[in-house]
């Protein structure tokens, strides 16, 4: 498995845009939208809890009001991109978003 990481500052528009790409097994389509749930994950019982997506996607569209792009096929790697502001107006409350997240069910 290869990871690449790309950062660019784009002057014009004062945003940033990083870039997280793999070479991994990828990611179907219907599967694309589901992937910034809370819980979801496809390692559940080996060591996913499916929260580290959710909680980058909620610190990047709902704390810096940036937008992150997914683009993933089975067998082809996956690639994030992220775009926000150079210069957040605010810092951003992981708190909020850790607080905010739904409880999983008990397995009692």
């Amino acid at each position: 498995l290869h990871i690449a990481l790309h950062i660019c500052d784009v002057q014009a528009d004062d945003e940033v845009l990083l870039e997280v790409a793999d070479n991994g097994r990828g990611i179907a389509a219907p599967l694309h939208a589901r992937v910034f749930e809370p819980f979801y994950t496809t390692r559940r019982l080996q060591g996913g809890s499916g929260l580290g997506l959710y909680i980058v996607n909620q610190i990047v569209t709902r704390q810096l009001d940036g937008e992150i792009l997914l683009e993933s096929e089975p067998g082809r790697g996956t690639r994030f991109v992220l775009r926000f502001a150079r210069v957040v107006r605010h810092s951003p409350d992981v708190w909020n978003i850790l607080s905010a997240l739904p409880r999983m069910p008990s397995h009692e």
